[in-house]
């Protein structure tokens, strides 16, 4: 097999098991497209799209408005078609992009940033966000939707203080405290302000909206902006590769615009969304920075992108390829090979890694990667390059009848490009890529190189690794691993199911005496025996609650757990907040761990089925991510006939600090995570495809 960056270790004989998942009767059909935005480092000059100054400072204020948004050669419409964060007071004047503004901060330096809610009251109520119908009461698990009464602020990636009853300054974005309305009747307050210590690595964060059962239409209707820690090591970074200027940004989200083009359709990417269908959106184009399609020119040189996969479900697999090259049909059409990740999560690399000219960056949703292009040394002849996802093997195959699933494998997934240069073998490829709506970034390489280009390649070969080793984790040359005389806590066992028997929610025996199931939810395990619901895994996982217990590791036999918490609240039957004027009872954690250890997490993603096998649909892959922390991927195991084996490293595995890992169907992944010092409170894990995680894939944990 070919090497891929972000790829599941499988072979190229797995792409034929149940390629489309659990999800093979959904009405929906839909790909990709391109765009820019100002108000980040800009990638084109055009009147749309001047550069805006990020936001610094000690005391920021951001205010959440219903604000009309140009998305395209027509005009701005006349109403509010999408929900922004913007600097200062409110106003009705028509924004450029939907994203909200880049704020920059230096390493150490605390910053305070106050949101507000500024929507329109509504009769005491939430009123409906952008390109949506009025809001259901869809089933989770036995637990109603819990009614949209206000908006929640979470810096994605950031080390900071969780909730606690008592603390009057809570600044993760706890889904169950929101910043209500006027007038609201549940006595949550207008504004709420977060302390951000900014004491941690350099790194892409983003902020977005975490509301309780209703993140995914908030953060669609347009509650999303960038957060960036700077440090010297970034300074060196970019001073290597010639300065500020040669940064970029890139966030990917998609979308479906409405008939009018003037504003996004959230329920035609969700189409039959309930028990029996699908509720992931996936958008038919990509917007990329708050706008879509532009070209962007620049020199032969070696640029910095910066990228965000920003959409609610899809994941991409990005590739860079020679457009003049494909619309011949002759020549070298790939040059991945001009790529290098020198990023991700949590921050820079242990050490850069090159790509071949096939591979490509696999980027789920909230994940963040680090890349740099190297324009310099292309032949006379290409002068046009186009970034690319082809995470659309679904797509290609899909029609009326078998529509796009959502990502569960590379194998299963990606179209990656068989050689270089253009061949038949690629020729379904090609005419997915020929309709125009793959696009991430189109590149035409203009210009002059610089008389004397920096060496960046060594001078980057020789930073990474020596900036590796940190507060949290140290580099040995091989891999991040824990610091010497650093406590380990209990290891810990997390389930990531999706119902892959296809019985209707409410029907599946997920476990005897298991009181509810959903399409997709989180189980925590302890160790069997006990008096709760019985789950069995061919996989050994010491869950003593004492100091470093022993890795865990494929099993022979199967391993009796008892689940110990599969849902966020306490009650299956949670009464409505609409009804009550106040959340249901939490869950009491069953996850409690200590400030400044480690733990190891061991995620599996599989279906209902039991014992495990593979001859149902394959579970969709899941971005599992943890706030507070920054965890490495150490190991991944994959199940084969009934058991798992292990697999190889993902490249990046080992070697990059993460918020967010991409676990694939049907694997374990172990992850070495860190409980920074000083920092406590309840905090949220979940799913990232934003619509499972409104649909009860969450769960909370403990730091003391």
């Amino acid at each position: 097999m070919q090497s891929v960056l972000g790829g599941d270790g499988e072979d190229g004989d797995s792409a034929a098991v149940a390629r489309l998942g659990r999800r093979r009767f959904f009405r929906w059909v839909g790909a990709a497209g391109v765009g820019l935005l100002p108000g980040l480092p800009s990638l084109a000059r055009s009147p749309a799209s001047a550069a805006v100054e990020p936001l610094r400072g000690a005391q920021l204020s951001l205010s959440v408005q219903a604000r009309s948004v140009q998305l395209g050669e027509a005009p701005a419409p006349r109403v509010a078609n999408a929900w922004v964060y913007c600097s200062g007071a409110v106003s009705d004047a028509p924004l450029a992009n939907y994203l909200g503004p880049t704020i920059e901060q230096r390493r150490a330096l605390p910053c305070r940033v106050t949101y507000r809610n500024a929507l329109p009251a509504h009769q005491g109520a939430m009123p409906v966000p952008p390109g949506l119908s009025p809001l259901d009461t869809s089933s989770c698990g036995g637990i109603a939707a819990q009614s949209d009464v206000g908006i929640v602020a979470h810096l994605h990636g950031a080390r900071v203080q969780g909730h606690e009853a008592a603390r009057a300054l809570e600044s993760d974005g706890w889904p169950l405290v929101p910043i209500g309305l006027a007038d609201n009747p549940y006595g949550f307050a207008r504004e709420h302000s977060c302390h951000y210590p900014n004491d941690q690595r350099a790194t892409l964060l983003w902020y977005h909206d975490h509301a309780m059962d209703h993140t995914g239409p908030h953060v669609h209707a347009g509650l999303a902006g960038l957060y960036f820690i700077r440090d010297a090591a970034d300074d060196a970074v970019l001073a290597a590769l010639g300065g500020t200027a040669q940064e970029r940004v890139l966030v990917i989200q998609d979308r479906i615009l409405n008939a009018a083009g003037t504003g996004f359709d959230f329920d035609a990417g969700t189409p039959d969304a309930g028990p029996n269908g699908r509720p992931e959106f996936l958008g038919d184009r990509l917007f990329v920075n708050g706008r879509p399609p532009a070209r962007l020119a620049l020199a032969p040189r070696a640029w910095r992108l910066r990228v965000l996969n920003g959409c609610n479900a899809r994941t991409v697999a990005l590739a860079l390829c020679d457009v003049d090259a494909l619309r011949r049909g002759r020549g070298r059409v790939w040059w991945s090979d001009r790529l290098r990740i020198i990023g991700s999560d949590g921050g820079l690399l242990a050490r850069p890694l090159a790509l071949a000219a096939t591979d490509t960056v696999v980027i789920a949703p909230a994940q963040r990667r680090d890349l740099v292009v190297d324009l310099a040394g292309l032949p006379s002849g290409v002068r046009r390059l186009r970034l690319v996802n082809v995470a659309l093997r679904s797509f290609a195959e899909s029609s009326a009848e078998r529509p796009e699933d959502i990502y569960s494998t590379y194998a299963a997934s990606v179209l990656a490009p068989s050689q270089a240069t253009h061949t038949e073998l690629d020729a379904t490829l090609y005419r997915v890529l020929g309709n125009g709506r793959a696009g991430v970034a189109e590149i035409d390489v203009e210009g002059a190189a610089p008389a004397a280009a920096k060496p960046w390649h060594a001078e980057l070969e020789r930073l990474l690794p020596a900036v590796a080793s940190d507060d949290d984790y140290v580099w040995d040359g091989r891999s991040l691993g824990a610091r010497g005389g650093v406590p380990f806590g209990p290891n810990r066992l997390i389930l990531l199911i999706s119902n892959t028997v296809g019985d209707d929610a409410g029907e599946v025996e997920v476990a005897p005496g298991w009181p509810g199931w959903n399409d997709v939810q989180i189980f925590e395990l302890l160790p069997g025996g006990g008096h709760g619901p019985q789950w069995r895994l061919p996989f050994a996982v010491d869950l003593a609650a004492r100091a470093d217990p022993r890795p865990g590791a494929p099993s022979a036999a199967q391993v009796a757990y008892t689940v110990a918490r599969g849902t966020f609240f306490a009650r299956a039957d949670a009464p409505d907040i609409a009804l009550t004027h106040a959340y249901p009872r939490l869950h009491e954690p069953t996850i409690r761990a200590r400030a400044g250890t480690y733990e190891r997490w061991y995620v599996a993603n599989i279906g209902n089925d039991q014992p495990l096998s593979l001859d149902d649909d394959r579970p969709d892959m899941h971005p599992f991510h943890v706030h507070l922390v920054q965890f490495v991927v150490l190991r991944r195991w994959v199940l084969d006939g009934g058991q798992f084996r292990a697999l190889a490293a993902d490249p990046l595995d080992r070697i990059a600090r993460q918020d967010t890992a991409l676990i694939p169907s049907n694997t374990v992944a172990e992850l070495l995570v860190w409980f920074p010092p000083g920092y406590s409170g309840h905090y949220v894990y979940h799913c990232h495809v934003l619509e499972h995680e409104d649909n009860c894939m969450m769960s909370s944990f403990h730091v003391a």
